[in-house]
């Protein structure tokens, strides 16, 4: 059989055009995945942005509604509402960290209206602090042991830790009152005009921890171990 260059020319044209057509579907479906991919993307955007618009809207009439009751209730009860809110503002001045849900009061009493709900959970956390005092002053009562400083220093080293604690022993800064004591130390500071026997017995159990923290302000305790 004779070598014919011709075939082998058309035979290589014909394979070159079928790969060609072979690259050229694959190129297609690739370029039409990534715009039905980009597609879907777009179509996914939309959709979380009517989320988020629906979501936002929803909790603008949400606090709107909240709003009109908190200034319906105020209205409708203004003496109850002004009551409860001195009386929380009192406590927290007075006993500072020492209460329940310290944070939830607090964010209620600032509040200068509230409604049905918001008064009577602020109301509930007003007896309950004052029920909590009482059962503490029971409690430090039967305190023992601590240091026998006089009454005079027991008395300062408690102010001065409460006022350190400004973050209620938030955080770990060797500032104030520990985690451990703070909510008693504030009850100790507080207690000192009302119950101040009880308030120096306890203190006495607590302050004894912290005379590496007290002994530059107040010398005559550098001793003290």
């Amino acid at each position: 059989m004779t070598y014919d260059p011709a075939i082998d020319a058309q035979g290589a044209h014909e394979l070159t055009a079928a790969i060609s057509k072979r690259w050229a579907r694959a190129i297609d479906a690739e370029f039409q995945k990534l715009a039905a991919d980009q597609r879907w993307r777009e179509e996914e955007k939309k959709r979380q942005e009517a989320e988020r618009s629906e979501r936002w809207e929803a909790e603008k009439a949400r606090l709107k509604q909240r709003d009109q009751e908190r200034q319906n209730f105020t209205r409708n009860n203004p003496n109850e509402v002004a009551f409860v809110l001195k009386w929380a503002r009192d406590l927290r001045r007075t006993w500072g960290a020492f209460g329940p849900q310290k944070r939830l009061m607090t964010e209620l009493m600032f509040l200068s209206t509230l409604n049905d709900y918001e008064y009577s959970l602020l109301l509930d956390l007003c007896r309950s602090t004052d029920r909590q005092v009482t059962l503490k002053v029971a409690q430090a009562a039967k305190a023992e042991g601590g240091t026998d400083w006089p009454e005079e220093l027991v008395t300062k080293e408690i102010t001065i830790l409460t006022e350190r604690d400004d973050d209620t022993a938030k955080r770990r800064n060797m500032r104030g009152w520990s985690a451990a004591h703070s909510s008693s130390g504030h009850w100790c500071y507080g207690a000192l005009h009302n119950y101040r026997e009880e308030a120096i017995k306890l203190g006495r159990t607590l302050v004894i921890h912290y005379v590496h923290q007290l002994k530059t302000e107040l010398p005559e305790i550098g001793g003290q171990k």
